[in-house]
This record gives structure tokens, sequence and C-alpha cells, in this order.
């Protein structure tokens, strides 16, 4: 039986200052965002949720990325909730800003307000739908890196961008800007892994996009995960990344894979109670939402 969110597995891991503040085996929780009945932003559920976070050991939080449906937030709403998990973690974890977007322009302008708000990192996506070159993706990444000195993780998901990135373009970008210190990897494929790991300079680390590699990306030397279910079941994550159960890491999965056929956040947010959404995403019917709950209690 999993250990639901209420659990706690040890103290809080502390970040260490410096560009490369990364510990070894990290669990990143990608919030969700909650919102009324009416689509406003429900900061008092959002800060209840990083509670539960921080008691749990998480390592640092994500905001505003895909998992907290940061494509639908206008501009106030990614500060208001920014500044709302900075305050709420009082320096004790990574608060990260999902800050990545299509326009270099736009991306450039939220590297320098996660700085001001307070982020300890960014995350920046390769841009959606606009399909770059490689040489025109480097040269997004690099004008973002030269902002200013904030670190930043890379994301790559070819599955939301339809690009992929080459490992040439991220081991460049890596050497070039300190401050580059981590990617979010969901293409695991395994020679691709081993080749990152090869050839990234020392410190950068490696995290797993999908919770379900999260034992296969630490099997093969990587560094842990920023994650989706860790929403409902931090601590699960923490012990994962902590003793690298087997058994564990197949539960874990076996909940990542538990409604397919509906794209996150959609299931993990039901299945903790938040069932408003920002279209185009849209709440499972009660019909569905009862099965996605036993599943989950049968997990």
């Amino acid at each position: 039986m999993l250990a639901y969110a209420s659990m706690t597995f040890g103290p809080v891991a502390k970040m260490l200052p410096g560009c490369k503040s990364f510990s070894m085996s990290l669990v990143y929780t990608a919030l969700i965002t909650p919102f009324n009945s009416d689509g406003s932003l429900n900061l008092t559920a959002f800060e209840k949720h990083i509670d539960v976070q921080l008691k749990a050991g998480i390592h640092g939080i994500v905001v505003c990325g895909s998992t907290g449906e940061g494509m639908t937030l206008d501009d106030s709403e990614k500060e208001s909730l920014l500044k709302a998990a900075v305050k709420r973690v009082n320096g004790r974890i990574g608060v990260v800003l999902g800050a990545g977007h299509a326009s270099t322009k736009i991306a450039c302008k939220w590297q320098k307000r996660a700085k001001d708000l307070g982020a300890t990192h960014t995350l920046h996506i390769a841009p959606w739908y606009i399909k770059p070159t490689p040489e025109g993706l480097e040269a997004h990444f690099q004008q973002i890196a030269s902002v200013n000195n904030l670190p930043i993780i890379l994301y790559n998901h070819p599955g939301r961008t339809g690009t992929d990135m080459p490992v040439d373009v991220i081991v460049r970008l890596a050497k070039s800007f300190e401050h580059l210190v981590a990617l979010k990897e969901v293409n695991c494929d395994a020679a691709r892994i081993f080749r990152l790991l090869k050839e990234l300079p020392e410190g950068f680390k490696l995290l797993a996009g999908d919770d379900c590699n999260t034992l296969p990306i630490l099997a093969m030397g990587g560094h842990g995960v920023i994650s989706t279910w860790s929403n409902l079941v931090p601590g699960d994550f923490v012990e994962l990344v902590s003793k690298k159960s087997p058994y564990l890491a197949a539960q874990l999965t076996a909940l990542s894979e538990i409604w397919p056929t509906r794209p996150n956040p959609i299931p993990v947010k039901t299945a903790m109670g938040e069932d408003n959404f920002r279209l185009p995403l849209l709440a499972l019917e009660p019909a569905e939402k009862e099965a996605l709950l036993r599943k989950i209690s049968e997990t």
C-alpha cells in the first residue's frame, strides 16, 4: 500500500547555496495549480499543498509547469503563484519557475522575473510548435542563459514540443554556462542517457521527466525526478530515490499510468480532490472519477 501524503519520511532536505545547488537523489514536485469554481486561483489550497510537500521532505517544487497548467496562466497569475510559493517555502527547499516559452523574448522575460521574485531556479522547455533547427534551439537557450545567473534546468519533452533536443546541443550549452545545472529528460533511450551522463560536465544533474522512469534513470547514474504524482504521495517518491526499491518503483509506475486516456494533470488533480481545470482541459465525468479513485485505492 502506498504511503499517502500525510506520511513523513525524515527531515526536509535543504538546498545548498550556489548555482550547482542540487544534492544527490532528488525529488522535485511539479505542483498542480488549484482553481476555484469561478476559474480564479485558489492560493489557500496552493499553500496547503506546499505544506504537504515540506512535511514529506521533498527537495523542491516546480511552479507553473505543465502539471501546474502554466500555459493557461496569465502573467499576474504566474507572479502570484511564484510569490506565494517563495513566501511559504521561506528558503527551506528549492522553488523552480516554469519559465519556458516558444518565444525567446518571453522566455527571457520570465528568466529575469523569476530572479526578481525569489525563485531559486527556472525550468525551460524547448520551444513548442515552432520546431526550431538545432542551431536555433541552441541560440534560444543561449539568449535565456545570458539574461542572468539564475540556475536553469533544461527540459526535453519531444511529445509536448515536437522537438527532441540533440545531445550535442545540451552538452555544449551545459559546458558554456555554469548556471545550466540540470536536465529534465523525458526521452529515456538508454544510449542517449548513457551518452549524456558521460559527456555532461561534472556536477550537472540528470532528472527523470516521467515518474515511471525514475528508477531506470537512477540505475543508469542519474540523479532523481521532477515528478507529477509526488503531488499526491511525496513521501513515497522521497523513499524511492533514497532506497531505490524496485517494488516501490513498480507501485509508483502503476500509479502514474493509472488513467492514460487523459493528459496530465487531470488524473493527479482529480485524485487530490481538485476538480477545477482551465480549458482546454476538462474534468472527469462522475463515473470516470469514481473509477479512477477506486483504482488508486487498489494500487
